[in-house]
């Protein structure tokens, strides 16, 4: 069953709210999860560590709208997003919606294979 916890951390003096998602993904726990992360309000650092996230089935239809959602939380220009995934699935998963949303994303949402360097730049200035 998947599920995330959220939790605040001070990462090099800066303020980062942590999101560990593990188990098995499916459409409804991202769209929780989305949500989740808009009511977080402006100027959020977010780090995802989905580094116990294992793929699920995601249908093509379900993918769209969460790229959207994607797209609407990181439209709010101040929000930094940096995921970080171990599995080559989960990694090309996360990959694919970044380029999916690649004007969008831009300096917002970076997919890495490890937490240094998500971490790296997520708190570049």
């Amino acid at each position: 069953m998947p599920h995330y916890e959220i939790f605040p951390e001070s990462v090099a003096g800066t303020n980062v709210t942590i999101v560990r998602f593990s188990g098995q993904a499916d459409t409804a726990t991202i769209r929780d999860l989305i949500a989740t992360l808009a009511a977080l309000g402006e100027g959020a650092r977010i780090l995802m560590d989905e580094s116990e996230l294992r793929p699920g089935l995601i249908l093509p239809q379900d993918l769209r709208g969460i790229v959207e959602q994607w797209r609407a939380l990181i439209a709010r220009k101040t929000i930094r997003i940096a995921v970080f995934a171990s599995n080559p699935l989960v990694y090309g998963m996360n990959r694919m919606v970044e380029s999916i949303a690649a004007d969008d994303a831009k300096d917002h949402l970076a997919v890495f294979r490890a937490r240094p360097d998500a971490l790296a730049w997520l708190l570049r200035p």
